[in-house]
């Protein structure tokens, strides 16, 4: 498979996360899998290794940590933070967009896509019944833009620094 319809599979399934993620608030778990499936074939045909993918995962694994630490202390007692702060679907989205990109460009993507997240669910958020964040969705919508730029311009700006 040419790394443009990878690519181009990646935006249509990222465009079924959005949806049901502000539809329904959750995701269905073949989604998030099979976004790293597909990261994982572009992984491969890049040449780089499961390996280049630690320093991601450490930092996603460091940044639950953290938020389980913060809230525990916060309410000073043990927090399941998959009941209170944050969906088990957005972590396995963290998890499986990792082989997208660099260990810096994953940075960059975690930071400005939280950033952005949060200023969409401010402006929106009048409208919206519900009060929590379809983070997964906003995110996806991010990375479908930033895969439509890839696949117009013919680069690779998320996987090299």
């Amino acid at each position: 498979m040419t790394v443009t319809l990878l690519k181009i599979l990646l935006i249509i399934i990222l465009a079924f996360i959005f949806v049901q993620d502000l539809r329904y608030r959750v995701i269905h778990v073949l989604l998030p899998i099979s976004l790293g499936i597909v990261g994982y074939i572009l992984l491969k045909q890049s040449g780089n290794t499961i390996y280049d993918l630690l320093p991601s995962f450490l930092f996603v694994s460091i940044t639950v940590l953290g938020l389980w630490m913060y809230l525990s202390i916060k309410n000073r007692s043990l927090v399941n933070p998959l009941k209170s702060a944050i969906g088990i679907g957005d972590i396995l989205f963290f998890v499986m967009i990792i082989p997208l990109f660099s260990f810096v460009n994953y940075i960059y993507f975690y930071i400005i896509g939280l950033l952005l997240s949060a200023l969409i669910h401010i402006l929106f958020s009048k409208r919206s019944k519900d009060n929590t964040i379809p983070l997964a969705g906003y995110l996806s919508t991010y990375l479908i833009i930033l895969y439509t730029f890839e696949i117009i311009t013919q680069s690779n700006i998320l996987y090299y620094i």
